[in-house]
């Protein structure tokens, strides 16, 4: 395939977005405000923030250079305080963008702020609206790659995209909220090391007690007491390149001599 036709191929995989600036990307699709954030967080970014008279500016301007577009969900809301407009990231409202006569006062529920489509002939204005209301397409704000490590797992926010598929140690799929995303109780970071899927749960094999103690499930271990009250131990060894799937090694039995018959307990230490 030459270059251009790559790019066809992908540009036909991915649908939902339409047009983009390098900061902005408008979504379509009927989403909620509540779906349209998640979906956008999902996606890496945010619902747009315009927090600045610079950025409703530039996006006013992108707008306008397509001719048309859909409503579009905004990250402004005052669900929580009825008047008070404040961008997802908590900050108030400063520099704003409403139509004529918006936001609506005395309309409770509408508390979530959207670009009105163009074919209203409202120009590149805000409304508010209900949610769900009627489902709306959103404009996503694009972030740079982050550095943190908000869960504490060992993995950067940036390489764990939350799609629950692990592909590389650059895209681990895992949870960036979460420090054990198959809730296992192993650390992600742990398992992409050691060179495992960390989004597959290996609790039925492993279980992590406190103070790092591993208890392994070893279902093929046995503890005879023959009639002289000595102890025979037999097990089976396995072998597994990814703890998904297991080969027999070789099978053991272990004579164990107990010497004080009348008070004796067994305790097996794995190292």
């Amino acid at each position: 395939l030459s270059g251009a036709e790559v790019t066809a191929l992908y540009e036909s995989e991915v649908p939902d977005v339409i047009v983009e600036t390098p900061d902005f990307q408008i979504i379509e699709g009927s989403f909620t405000w509540a779906e349209a954030k998640a979906d956008a967080e999902s996606r890496g970014g945010r619902l747009a923030v315009l927090n600045s008279q610079e950025k409703i500016n530039a996006l006013n301007s992108y707008l306008n250079s397509l001719g048309s577009w859909p409503y579009l969900w905004i990250g402004l809301t005052d669900e929580l305080v009825e008047g008070d407009w404040r961008w997802i990231t908590g900050e108030s409202l400063a520099d704003a963008n409403w139509a004529q006569g918006e936001p609506t006062s005395g309309s409770p529920g509408e508390d979530y702020a959207e670009y009105f489509a163009s074919s209203r002939n409202r120009g590149t204005t805000w409304n508010d609206n209900f949610n769900p209301g009627e489902p709306n397409s959103y404009l996503i704000e694009l972030l740079p790659p982050s550095n943190n490590d908000t869960d504490n797992d060992g993995l950067l926010d940036s390489v764990e995209s939350n799609t629950g598929i692990y592909v590389s140690e650059t895209d681990t799929g895992t949870d960036p909220n979460k420090r054990d995303s198959s809730g296992d109780g192993l650390i992600d970071g742990a398992v992409v090391s050691a060179g495992f899927n960390p989004n597959v749960d290996y609790s039925s094999i492993i279980t992590i007690v406190q103070n790092s103690t591993v208890d392994m499930n070893l279902n093929s271990l046995r503890l005879e007491r023959s009639g002289n009250g000595a102890f025979n131990m037999n097990f089976d060894l396995e072998m597994s390149t990814d703890l998904e799937t297991w080969t027999p090694h070789t099978s053991h039995s272990i004579d164990l001599s107990v010497p004080d018959q009348s008070k004796t307990f067994m305790r097996l230490n794995v190292k």
